[in-house]
């Protein structure tokens, strides 16, 4: 079976919900990281080594070729110049610095749409019809610029 870059990243997002955070009681890991989203500052530097370590061990259930497959569709192999002599280390090594940042962006965009799209209270408004509207003229508005009126006076007539 082939293995995509958004597969991995959704297998990794399942993943990271199942897993116990260590030390944070019956949070899972992307509980942890979803709260220091929503901080919004700097990234927690436990945080971000204990989800490396979480993706790191993702990484070593892939065989050679499904890692070689996966690093091919990465940004990383684009700035690599020999993409023939890269050792599997060095794959997993930028394979988890991608998907760490793609899942840290995910958190990111969540928590931002959290922030400007929370749902609106429903306020009932009350029409009455007796009620004037703002957009409601008076006789007055319309003689204003009827034909009679000083409106072309206030004009020099060389423009007409």
């Amino acid at each position: 079976m082939a293995v995509s870059m958004t597969k991995t990243i959704s297998d990794l997002q399942v993943k990271l919900k199942k897993t116990g955070y260590p030390g944070k009681g019956k949070k899972s890991y992307w509980d942890v990281l979803a709260d220091q989203a929503g901080r919004q500052g700097k990234w927690d530097e436990d945080i971000l080594s204990n989800l490396k370590e979480e993706i790191l061990s993702f990484l070593s259930a892939l065989t050679d070729k499904k890692l070689k497959d996966l690093w091919d569709q990465s940004d990383a192999s684009i700035d690599s110049y020999d993409k023939d002599d890269v050792d599997a280390d060095k794959i997993k090594d930028e394979l988890s610095e991608e998907l760490t940042n793609k899942l840290l962006d995910m958190l990111d965009e969540s928590s931002e749409d959290d922030d400007y799209f929370a749902p609106a209270k429903k306020q009932k408004k009350k029409f009455d019809d007796d009620e004037d509207d703002d957009f409601s003229f008076s006789e007055d508005d319309f003689d204003k610029y009827s034909e009679d009126s000083s409106f072309k006076d206030d004009f020099d007539d060389d423009r007409f």
